[in-house]
């Protein structure tokens, strides 16, 4: 086999040459790298929290479903924080204990029973039937309240559209 002429042998790759500006360092293997190259990029800052569904008149935005509620009642010294299921004014089968609990450390103070009716909107219609099931929730605690010996005059209750519990709190 014949030797190869030197326009037929394969030469190295050479890195293709650079154009740099007048007066200006070049760039990249043979240079230095410029200051636009060296500055780290900096990210844009994101927002605290992603912006609100778009309001469309006659149009409900989807909103995701809530988490299930926890069946035990949360108790603190002066408050018990009671959990329904969604859409529902039942109590859970351990309310019964807190409440009496809560009953046993009135001492003649009065109890604010708030309930709260779920609303997943603020319009007045979804405001109004969300109202309904709040005072229905808080009526239910004011009854189990009085089964456990809190007489009516000592009961204040009222309802807020918003939330899925109901909440008994001594007051001062």
């Amino acid at each position: 086999m014949p030797a190869a002429t030197p326009a037929e042998r394969p030469s190295a790759a050479k890195p293709p040459a650079q154009s740099v500006a007048p007066g200006a360092a070049p760039t990249g293997v043979n240079g230095p790298p410029s200051a636009a190259a060296a500055a780290p990029h900096e990210p844009p800052a994101l927002a605290a929290a992603p912006p609100p569904p778009p309001d469309f008149v006659g149009i409900a935005a989807a909103r995701p479903a809530p988490p299930p509620a926890p069946v035990e009642p949360v108790i603190s010294p002066d408050r018990l924080t009671l959990f329904f299921l969604s859409g529902q004014d039942r109590l859970s089968a351990n309310a019964p204990t807190g409440l009496r609990a809560l009953a046993r450390r009135r001492a003649g103070r009065v109890i604010e029973v708030v309930g709260h009716g779920e609303a997943i909107a603020e319009d007045p219609a979804s405001q109004q039937a969300a109202l309904v099931l709040g005072l229905k929730r808080g009526q239910t605690v004011a009854a189990a309240l009085q089964a456990a010996g809190v007489p009516a005059s000592a009961l204040h209750v009222r309802a807020v559209p918003f939330g899925r519990d109901a909440t008994a709190t001594l007051l001062d």
